[in-house]
């Protein structure tokens, strides 16, 4: 075997080297873009759920803040209702009080009436029996 024949099969050797590292390089590329491909799917799919829900949530939301609004303006509508109701009982309790304190005044003068006109009784039997004693 000559210089040149080995230096043939030294690089056909290498060169066959190169081809089945370059080979596992190659099918590993593969495996890792086809995990990488599974990755993308799934993550499309999940973005499109996701997308989904919380179109359907915003939805949901907009429904609830319009019967919140709705329920809020009857509220609203109710309390107007009420207003006078609570401004008549503030007045009923306003007049129960006036009321309360003229019937306690009288009370009071007709109180020290009658004890004034216990003792003018008093003094009026005295009298009598005084006025009595003097004519027999």
């Amino acid at each position: 075997m000559t210089y040149g024949e080995m230096a043939g099969l030294i690089a056909a050797i290498a060169f066959l080297l190169l081809v089945v590292f370059a080979g596992i390089f190659l099918m590993r590329l593969v495996q890792t873009l086809k995990k990488v491909d599974e990755t993308i799917a799934q993550t499309t799919k999940t973005l499109s759920n996701v997308t989904d829900d919380v179109d359907l949530i915003a939805i949901q939301a907009e429904n609830l803040m319009a019967k919140s609004n709705v329920l809020l303006q009857t509220v609203n509508n109710k309390t107007r209702e009420l207003d006078p109701v609570f401004k008549a009982a503030a007045e009923l309790g306003t007049s129960v009080s006036k009321l309360n304190e003229s019937t306690s005044n009288a009370a009071s003068r007709f109180s020290g009436l009658t004890k004034n006109m216990g003792k003018a009784t008093v003094a009026g039997g005295l009298f009598k029996r005084f006025r009595n004693k003097k004519k027999k």
